[in-house]
């Protein structure tokens, strides 16, 4: 116990919280005082990353409500581009997937042209960049529903080997001029799903 007690100290806020509710006293019981490890690493593979973490300096994206929703909203015929940072938590060595939340706004299946950018930092080492060319990503086609659309791992994986505590900067382009961007609506993000192994 006196291991674990170090580790517990060693632990990040967050960290220790998670343990403390997956710690059990159990009396005389064979089960308790077991830190139960499979609990919180469920808990560390996925870091919800809501709208409000987004950057808004751009003219063409801002924060709103919508439909009772916080969302970074990404004008519709413009160039507008906004960043947000990742950072792999402890037990965690790499970012394997990753989703932005958005609330569809059409019926229509219909495409956004999207193109992202980015940037591995790594304290007291140089930052890696990497991108990924403007492409379509094609919209579900249910008006008001909850939607994903997934990043593409090539966007990152010339940062080559992450480990715990890097921090990933990704800049998101959405081309609303292009003629190939059919949405026709502003783009809602509503929030980005990171997950890690």
């Amino acid at each position: 116990m006196a291991e674990e007690k170090a580790q517990l100290g060693g632990a990040d806020p967050i960290e220790r919280n998670a343990l403390s509710l997956n710690h059990r006293h159990g009396g005389g019981g064979t089960d308790g005082n077991k830190i139960r490890a499979r609990n919180i690493e469920k808990l560390y593979q996925h870091r919800y990353i809501p709208a409000s973490e987004f950057d808004v300096t751009d003219a063409n994206v801002s924060l709103a409500q919508v439909l009772e929703l916080g969302a970074v909203v990404f004008a519709d015929g413009a160039s507008a581009v906004s960043t947000f940072n990742i950072w792999i938590p402890t037990w965690r060595t790499s970012l394997i997937g990753l989703k932005l939340i958005y609330i569809d706004r059409s019926a229509s299946s219909l495409n956004i042209r999207l193109a992202f950018a980015t940037r591995r930092a790594r304290i007291g080492v140089a930052t890696i960049t990497d991108t990924l060319a403007e492409a379509s990503y094609a919209t579900v086609g249910t008006a008001d529903a909850i939607q994903t659309i997934e990043i593409p791992r090539i966007a990152w994986n010339n940062l080559l080997n992450t480990q715990y505590h890097d921090i990933i900067g990704f800049e998101i382009t959405r081309n609303g001029a292009a003629g190939t961007d059919t949405y026709n609506n502003d783009l809602e993000i509503i929030g980005v799903l990171p997950e890690f192994a």
